[in-house]
């Protein structure tokens, strides 16, 4: 392992180690326990004979638990990291666990943390509050969490209080964290048009074409498209014999998967669950059922519901 992925891998167990010495190893490990029935409930259903990648286990989304359970996995057991929904979450995990000792010090901190690690579905706002405060440590400035409705303004009625007070030298500031949504209502609606189309194509792919990727170009809206429509540019392009066809609003190109060289692989390989097959040796790619989904102006890489997992916090 190389140095930046030895500091990675510490900085991201710094992080988890902040979680779980505050909510305690105790309640961690029922939590923990929890999660992974989960899991293992859901992989007890797998059939082999359906479509793969609607059986997968799907982390919910802002679950403080698949945050502590992810930073775990990344650095005691790696090969079982879920790379398509850490690597979201990574960055952030290492950007605080890089001055963890540091935060374990800074005034009122332990507040934001009780109020992420109760929040099982909505943790995000105290780990970006947790974010901003690293940076203003890391470039040298105290900072000191405020807790709400602490102050009581000159008018004698306001009490509503910013997220921290930050301090260097003689300069002192109040700072009020706010972030973008991730996702705006367009995009939600367009995510989930492909995922009704990709629920019926991902099935007649698995039927008619198993071992093919699909590549598709939509010169419209996708919300203004059906599954149907797709379903039947797909067959074209299979019927045609050159695996491409273009119908009104879609184009389909589809190729072959080297079958062969893929067995091969997995039998020379260690190759971690839920991730895209690669040939190393010849510097190719293979993926199972993968569609690229292209609109006019932008190339939007989706495979079912990985695409929401992969949003960035704002």
């Amino acid at each position: 392992m190389d140095v930046v992925s030895r500091i990675e891998r510490a900085r991201t167990k710094a992080f988890y180690q902040l979680l779980v010495d505050r909510l305690g190893v105790e309640a961690w490990t029922v939590r923990k326990d929890a999660y992974l029935k989960r899991i293992r409930a859901q992989e007890s259903r797998f059939n082999i004979k359906l479509p793969i990648e609607p059986q997968l286990f799907s982390p919910a989304e802002d679950d403080i638990d698949w945050y502590i359970l992810m930073s775990y996995l990344s650095h005691d057991f790696p090969l079982s990291d879920s790379a398509y929904s850490s690597r979201r979450v990574c960055p952030y995990a290492m950007a605080i666990g890089a001055v963890a000792d540091q935060l374990r010090k800074v005034p009122n901190v332990e507040g934001v943390l009780d109020k992420m690690l109760a929040n099982n579905n909505k943790p995000e706002t105290q780990l970006f509050e947790l974010l901003t405060a690293s940076f203003y440590l890391k470039n040298g400035y105290e900072v000191a969490f405020i807790p709400e409705n602490s102050i009581v303004w000159p008018d004698g009625k306001t009490k509503k209080s910013p997220d921290m007070l930050v301090k260097s030298g003689e300069l002192e500031f109040y700072v009020e964290c706010k972030r973008a949504d991730k996702q705006t209502r367009y995009s939600k609606s367009e995510e989930q048009a492909w995922a009704n189309i990709w629920h019926e194509l991902s099935e007649h792919m698995h039927e008619v074409a198993p071992w093919n990727i699909i590549n598709l170009v939509f010169h419209e809206q996708v919300a203004d498209v059906t599954p149907e429509e797709v379903i039947q540019v797909v067959n074209l392009a299979l019927k045609g014999g050159t695996g491409k066809a273009k119908e009104r609003a879609i184009s389909v190109e589809i190729r072959a998967i080297d079958k062969l060289g893929l067995l091969r692989h997995y039998r020379e390989f260690s190759v971690r669950p839920n991730r895209g097959a690669r040939r190393i040796r010849k510097k190719s790619y293979a993926k199972v059922f993968r569609a690229s989904v292209r609109a006019e102006t932008s190339r939007l890489p989706v495979c079912g519901s990985a695409a929401r997992r992969n949003r960035r916090l704002g």
